[in-house]
């Protein structure tokens, strides 16, 4: 029984460094950390940055650790814009130029980004005299939901009102 405890730590342990590692830039692909702070310069955890590319739409995205850091690896030779999840809509930041170069590069950027304290959940509907949800509103709560998700950190308050 000892040595099975023992060979699970192993491989838990070794599958743990694995996803620890990090990511090294590439001939062809620099590497983007992302440092995600708020106002207060506490870091953001679990936050989802995005990079979209101006050329074909692609998006590159990771998420913050418990240092509020993201690592995310960007082909070379394109434009890509700063897009981060808050809640269930996006933030554009800028956009920030990865030229072609030779070579292995990368780069630091630093974000500051203060959640919005609410959130309308614009168009939620309810069946008359219920609390059950129409389908047509089901994408609002889920897009809620995902953020939830997302960003372990977050508070919500929920509050509404009835037709009766």
């Amino acid at each position: 029984m000892k040595k099975i405890v023992f060979i699970i730590t192993i491989i838990l342990s070794f599958s743990f460094m694995l996803k620890a590692q990090s990511l090294e830039p590439t001939e062809d692909k620099s590497l983007m950390e992302v440092f995600f702070l708020d106002f207060k310069e506490k870091p953001r955890v679990g936050q989802r940055v995005m990079f979209r590319s101006t050329t074909n739409q692609k998006i590159f995205s990771g998420k913050t650790d418990a240092t509020g850091k993201a690592q995310i690896l960007l082909p070379e030779g394109d434009n890509y814009e700063i897009l981060c999840l808050a809640y269930a809509d996006t933030v554009d930041y800028d956009i920030v130029a990865i030229d072609k170069e030779e070579g292995a590069f990368s780069y630091q950027i630093t974000l500051k980004y203060e959640a919005p304290k609410t959130f309308d959940l614009k168009g939620l509907q309810f069946d008359s005299g219920s609390a059950n949800i129409k389908p047509a509103s089901v994408g609002r709560v889920n897009n809620l939901f995902n953020a939830l998700k997302e960003i372990p950190t977050l508070e919500i308050q929920i509050a509404g009102h009835t037709d009766n």
